[in-house]
């Protein structure tokens, strides 16, 4: 047995254009999953300078600096076995090596698997989503485009490491707008991205891996999450029964939005592919739609990315134990028809 576990790793991160445009900053917990740590800071305080510096601190209460530590499974887990008959191997006149076979298989089938995967998770989590009706006007797409500026601006999120994958059947409108503008580059920054739009990196995206309903897809690195591992890939040579070679893939993978940096995702969608919000009344009442799934935090938290969140699937009131006067009460809605989940909506309890 011959085994292949470094180099095609490598190979696989090199071909997929997402690779290097997503966070690291996170721990393997073997290859089961992966720990993703925040810290958590606190608000300002006002400068006291009457305080005595003796007996009191005039720069506000002490706060221990903490962290949350949050575990996230790898959960998609795929593999395959791949053999390369030797008589085939003559025939094809040794260009069957295990190598171009592998890397072969990682660009026809594991690559765009990870990717619209990828997406689509990025995507259905995003922290924002525009809307649009008009897909087909390259001033319209440009627009839109400078309206992400506008959002991350808004956000707080950093100027570097933005990226955009816009649907390839939106090409031609875009180049044809920007024919006299100079501020787009075909100048290649980072694999994949074709050009420069302000401060977004533009990358081409075919359409059948772009999700479902959405034109565009804005990620800041930093807020998003694609980690990659291969548990097994080794070569059996002639082995019993066979009189070739048995190649066993095994690659893991997921991807995550970052809740903590959700802003930093933006997916522009058809307006119809969302789901209709169900904000709950101020005396704790949801009233749900025929399809819909409500998930809502009282803790102040963001329940599409909160572990506190939890999950109704019928019309409820909730009690004033869970949620005692002055509450704010965070939902968020799914529903099984549409492909993306609606705005965040949030009420004061008040009797």
């Amino acid at each position: 047995m011959k085994e292949y576990e470094g180099k095609p790793l490598e190979a696989l991160r090199y071909n997929d254009f997402l690779a290097g445009k997503a966070s690291d900053e996170y721990k393997w917990n073997g290859v089961e999953g992966i720990f993703l740590t925040s810290i958590r800071t606190p608000e300002m305080e006002d400068y006291n300078r009457g305080q005595n510096p003796v007996t009191g601190s005039r720069y506000g209460t002490p706060y221990e600096v903490e962290d949350d530590q949050q575990y996230l499974p790898l959960r998609k887990d795929r593999s395959k076995p791949l053999t390369v008959d030797k008589g085939n191997f003559r025939e094809a006149k040794f260009q069957k090596t295990v190598g171009r076979v592998v890397k072969k298989f990682q660009n026809d089938r594991v690559i765009p698997e990870m990717v619209r995967y990828t997406m689509n998770e990025w995507a259905t989590n995003a922290g924002q989503y525009m809307t649009i009706t008009d897909d087909d006007d390259g001033a319209k797409i440009l627009f839109d485009l400078l309206q992400i500026e506008a959002l991350y601006t808004n956000a707080h999120i950093p100027q570097s490491n933005r990226f955009v994958g816009v649907d390839a059947n939106l090409f031609p409108y875009i180049r044809s707008s920007l024919t006299s503008l100079d501020n787009i580059t075909d100048r290649m920054l980072f694999k994949g991205v074709v050009g420069r739009i302000g401060t977004l990196n533009i990358i081409e995206v075919p359409h059948n891996d772009m999700p479902s309903g959405c034109w565009m897809l804005a990620w800041w690195k930093d807020a998003v999450l694609h980690p990659v591992t291969i548990k097994t890939l080794d070569v059996h040579e002639t082995p019993e029964g066979m009189d070739g070679s048995l190649i066993n893939y095994h690659v893991r993978y997921d991807a995550y939005v970052i809740g903590e940096y959700a802003n930093g995702v933006v997916a522009v969608l058809a307006a119809s592919s969302r789901a209709t919000a169900v904000t709950p009344t101020s005396a704790r009442v949801f009233d749900l739609n025929s399809g819909d799934t409500v998930k809502y935090t009282t803790d102040g938290s963001d329940p599409r990315y909160s572990a506190s969140a939890k999950t109704l699937v019928a019309d409820a009131t909730i009690s004033s134990t869970e949620a005692p006067v002055g509450t704010v009460i965070k939902a968020v809605t799914y529903n099984s028809s549409k492909a993306y989940p609606s705005d965040v909506k949030s009420v004061t309890v008040a009797s």
